[in-house]
């Protein structure tokens, strides 16, 4: 991201970083930050007593669920606190100069030339007037003094750099003509454009595909350790941050509860929380069942007890009246829990899935033939879907798998009549569904979709019990207008909602919240089917493994039958009984999940399962 004009007050989206412990150039040091947002009460302590040493030609991974702390610690100690925050304690070093009482002039000077940021929408941080190669020059000639000519030289070599693909046609283009990887390329060109001494990457990798972000992985890795740079990387993937980061600060609660080299931590695990991030996480290579984290965080840093303890299945008396103190294991190692000592190293608790492989069974519901999809027209026609045929079965829960652009969701739309195929038939119970035209009410009740995004699904002006409630009224004759609301009630049980929750709109519910009243939604009308488009992607991962956990209880309680659309592989392996691969509209491959992850026919899932990343503390 570029840097904002001079005089502008805080550091430029694309760059922003940590610090260094005195006397070592590039390295980082925060030294028991703490860290309250005003409430009504006073203050709210988020960050508490946290200190962090990151080392040049190193990547520091911070982990942990939303409203860990995480990111608020990174960012107040480069004194770039977050609306309504204020610094309680502690002090921040880079290069051994303190950050965190320099002036706002001073500040600026840091964050222009020693400090870089690349956050998570590459694209929301470019300007989308301007056009690529203009950006990057920018940051070189103010914040650097280059020339022009010797900018634009530079500018090339940054694009070289971050393995841009044509990159001298790249930077003559505007960023909506880009793709998301690509962006998030431009954006690391950016960062190291003033030649800082720390990058912090707060989730720069989220929502690309799962080849690309294995590149961009690959390709900061290698820059890190070859300029010798500080670098966090923020993320609440523990597989992510197993692939890239060297050492582990793992975040709750706004305290680190434990600490210590990657590979180490993630093979024995020593708190109760870092082992149940590690077992919600799905995987590619076993036949593991994702495990939901009970509960929430607190979202605010508990003095008086362990903040886990309600969470937590090693819990005892002592844990609801004591603080733990993070206690070191040995020179390397910290972890915040009474019980460490005696609970040892922490293993899976995560099941294996012992359902049978077997033949598929029942009858056909759906059944698609040589489907053809299409966006755009004359020059511009993209085919989105290129002869795709596929069956789902009676109580079937099928995955399609593939990248951005595969085709997947083009499917998805197709089926639940939201898009008209050019050509190509789809069957419903045998029966051909009217490429134009409108369907019967029963073919619209037996077929629902989940979106991916509840903020674009939701109406935002409608209460919960209201989003609910209208599609009992569309879809449940059975229903009458007193026993309404017990309906509705019930739908949101289900999904492990409480039906207080009905009086409140969208804005007032956490992201998996709201994805759990689309569930709640899609449901309550009783489908047959139930299409789920990406509803896992962008939650935590203790959140994907709770969605994955009930939409497969709801699955099976309503027998109902699933088209479980995903790029996560992962996720698709702990739920699917049956796999689609598709590549540029067309199906790769298809078998039974277990021979298709276990024994892949086609070389294109053999890439993409290559690419997947899983820390070997998963099992």
């Amino acid at each position: 991201m570029s840097r904002p004009p001079p005089g502008s007050d805080g550091p430029r989206a694309g760059r922003v970083a940590l610090g260094a412990g005195r006397g070592s150039r590039g390295e980082f040091e925060i030294r028991d930050l703490a860290v309250a947002y005003a409430s009504d009460s006073g203050h709210t302590p988020v960050v508490g007593g946290v200190s962090v040493r990151v080392r040049p030609g190193l990547i520091t991974g911070l982990a942990g669920e939303s409203g860990s702390g995480k990111t608020t610690a990174a960012l107040s100690a480069i004194a770039y606190l977050p609306a309504g925050a204020r610094r309680l304690g502690g002090e921040a070093l880079l290069d051994g100069q303190s950050i965190l009482d320099l002036d706002r002039v001073a500040l600026r000077r840091l964050w222009a030339s020693k400090i870089s940021y690349v956050a998570q929408d590459a694209g929301a941080a470019l300007n989308p007037a301007r056009r690529i190669g203009s950006q990057l020059e920018e940051i070189l000639t103010v914040n650097r003094g280059l020339p022009r000519a010797a900018a634009r030289l530079r500018t090339a070599e940054l694009l070289e750099a971050v393995r841009l693909p044509d990159a001298a046609r790249a930077r003559r283009r505007y960023p909506h003509e880009l793709s998301g990887g690509q962006l998030q390329r431009i954006a690391i060109a950016m960062a190291l454009a003033p030649d800082p001494r720390l990058i912090i990457f707060d989730e720069p990798t989220t929502g690309l595909d799962v080849t690309t972000a294995a590149e961009v992985i690959a390709m900061l890795g290698g820059l890190i350790r070859e300029r010798g740079l500080a670098a966090i990387y923020i993320s609440h993937d523990l597989a992510l941050l197993a692939a890239i980061s060297d050492e582990l600060v793992v975040f709750y609660a706004g305290e680190v509860v434990e600490s210590g080299p990657t590979r180490e931590l993630l093979r024995t695990p020593r708190h109760p929380y870092t082992r149940a991030l590690l077992d919600a996480l799905p995987s590619t290579r076993r036949a593991l069942r994702p495990r939901g984290i009970p509960g929430l965080p607190p979202g605010r840093v508990v003095s008086d007890r362990c903040g886990f303890a309600s969470r937590c299945s090693h819990a005892d008396a002592r844990c609801s009246r004591e603080h733990p103190a993070l206690v070191p294991l040995h020179p390397t190692r910290l972890v915040r829990c009474v019980r460490a000592g005696e609970l040892g190293v922490l293993l899976s608790e995560a099941a294996p899935i012992l359902e049978p492989v077997r033949a598929r069974q029942g009858a056909p519901i759906l059944e698609v033939d040589r489907l053809v999809c299409e966006y755009g027209q004359g020059a511009g026609r993209i085919v989105a879907v290129d002869d795709v045929s596929l069956v789902v079965r009676e109580r079937e829960v099928v995955g399609l798998v593939g990248e951005s652009g595969s085709g997947k969701s083009t499917i998805g739309r197709a089926i639940t009549g939201l898009l008209i195929p050019r050509s190509g038939t789809i069957r419903w119970r045998g029966q051909e569904l009217p490429a134009r035209g409108r369907r019967t009410p029963a073919q619209y009740r037996e077929i629902q979709i989940i979106f991916q995004n509840p903020d674009s699904s939701l109406n935002p002006r409608h209460t919960v019990g209201h989003l609910i409630g209208r599609a009992v009224a569309l879809f449940r004759d059975d229903v009458s207008g007193s026993a309404g609301a017990d309906v509705i009630a019930e739908a949101l049980r289900e999904v492990q909602l409480d039906p207080t929750l009905m009086s409140r709109y969208p804005h007032q519910l956490s992201g998996g919240q709201k994805q759990r009243v689309a569930m709640a939604r899609a449901f309550v009308a009783r489908p047959r089917l139930v299409i789920c488009d990406e509803i896992i992607s962008g939650q935590d991962v203790s959140v994907q493994a709770t969605i994955l956990e009930l939409v497969r209880t709801l699955q099976r309680e309503h027998e109902t039958t699933l088209l479980f659309i995903s790029h996560d592989l992962a996720a698709v392996r702990s739920i699917a009984q049956y796999v689609y691969v598709l590549q540029g509209g067309r199906v790769q491959e298809h078998a039974p999940t277990e021979q298709l992850f276990e024994a892949p026919g086609a070389e294109y899932t053999r890439r993409l399962l290559a690419a997947v990343p899983e820390p070997e503390g998963s099992a």
